[in-house]
């Protein structure tokens, strides 16, 4: 039996290494340069493009403050009816700019109607600049002082200045007619509570008036009775003063005779003008005038004072045209070392297809020496 030697199998093909050589990876991205910079130049294109296009938004924004007390004093002329504070008149203020009824009213009348075509709703509209305008108030005790910061955004930076402007002066109106209704009820409360002081102390003093008029008729009738014509007693005589109010008497009124009593009766029947002898009456009318007199001034009236006042901005907050272009380029480099980097592995997949191609021969051509062997036994003869 013939014995052939066992042959190691060896392979012709080239092992390539699955390390990749950076200076390899830069020859290749040398080698698509221009792709690179095609691919970066209509990145560059589509953001200018993108850039110009986009329709600019432009943002302007002002910082209101307390008010101060000499613009207060303004509204009553110093009396200070209702105690307005500057910082309570402030919070007013904050409350008109986030009235929802009043915002739309101011909406319609100055934004809606102003814009050359109304192409959506009115209530579309009125969303859309809800979102524009924001408005914040100091919170807190972090605050070094109250302040309300208003913010809006419009597409026409003449037309974003001139809104906030008239928002804010019709924020500052409709405050100041709530303040001039406040005041018209508060002092026409206090006109009719002193009224009706005046009232009651007035009808008490009639209603004395009457009874006393009535006692000193009875002692009349008492000393015309008694033939008591006058009195010569001193005590009768200082009970009694005719140029006062009505007297409390330590002897009986008939005492003082019935020239004296009736002289008393005639005055008090004669009397027109009692105020003066009424306690505290005085007081109240003069009360009464001050409330009738008090001139509300609240036309001109600025509830507030300008930190920062609205500006026309000079350039829109968005869009950014300088940050779109440079993320334009960018992303150009990108992609076109991204197009040029999966050529360079395709080109070098298929350059390691041959080498595949000839271990399979060489992987045929082994197995076939395996089975020659047995081909050759059949072959040899037997003794």
């Amino acid at each position: 039996m013939q014995k052939y030697p066992n042959t190691p199998y060896t392979s012709s093909t080239t092992h390539h290494s699955d390390e990749i050589d950076l200076l390899e990876l830069f020859g290749a991205l040398k080698k698509h340069i221009k792709l690179i910079i095609g691919t970066t130049t209509i990145f560059l294109c589509l953001s200018l493009i993108y850039a110009i296009s986009t329709t600019p938004t432009y943002q302007t924004n002002a910082i209101i403050i307390e008010p101060s007390t000499t613009e207060l004093h303004k509204i009553d002329e110093g009396s200070n009816l209702l105690k307005l504070t500057p910082k309570s008149e402030l919070q007013r203020l904050y409350l008109t700019l986030l009235n929802q009824d009043l915002k739309y009213q101011f909406f319609i009348d100055n934004v809606y109607q102003a814009l050359p075509s109304n192409p959506i709703s009115p209530l579309s509209a009125y969303n859309e600049f809800k979102k524009n305008l924001t408005i914040t108030k100091s919170q807190g005790k972090k605050a070094t002082h109250n302040y309300i910061e208003l913010n809006y955004q419009s597409n026409n930076a003449q037309d974003t200045e001139r809104v906030l402007k008239e928002y804010i002066d019709f924020a500052n109106t409709e405050t100041a007619k709530s303040i001039h209704n406040e005041y018209t009820t508060a002092i026409q409360k206090n006109i009719n509570k002193t009224q009706s002081a005046i009232n009651e102390k007035l009808d008490s003093a009639k209603f004395d008036i009457r009874n006393e008029i009535i006692r000193l008729e009875e002692a009349s009738k008492i000393a015309h009775a008694l033939n008591i014509e006058t009195t010569s007693s001193p005590e009768a005589i200082n009970g009694m003063n005719l140029n006062s109010g009505l007297t409390s008497y330590s002897l009986p009124i008939y005492t003082l005779g019935h020239k004296a009593i009736d002289m008393r009766i005639s005055l008090l029947k004669d009397r027109k003008d009692i105020e003066s002898f009424i306690p505290g009456l005085t007081k109240l009318i003069a009360k009464l005038n001050t409330y009738r007199n008090i001139q509300i001034q609240t036309n001109n009236i600025q509830l507030f004072s300008f930190e920062k006042s609205p500006t026309t901005p000079y350039a829109p907050i968005k869009p950014k045209k300088t940050l779109i272009t440079i993320l334009g380029t960018l992303l150009g480099v990108i992609f076109g070392c991204l197009i040029a980097l999966i050529q360079f592995f395709i080109h070098r997949k298929h350059e390691e297809l041959p080498s595949n191609n000839e271990t399979q021969a060489d992987s045929v051509s082994f197995i076939a020496s395996i089975k020659q062997p047995k081909s050759l036994k059949n072959s040899i003869p037997t003794n």
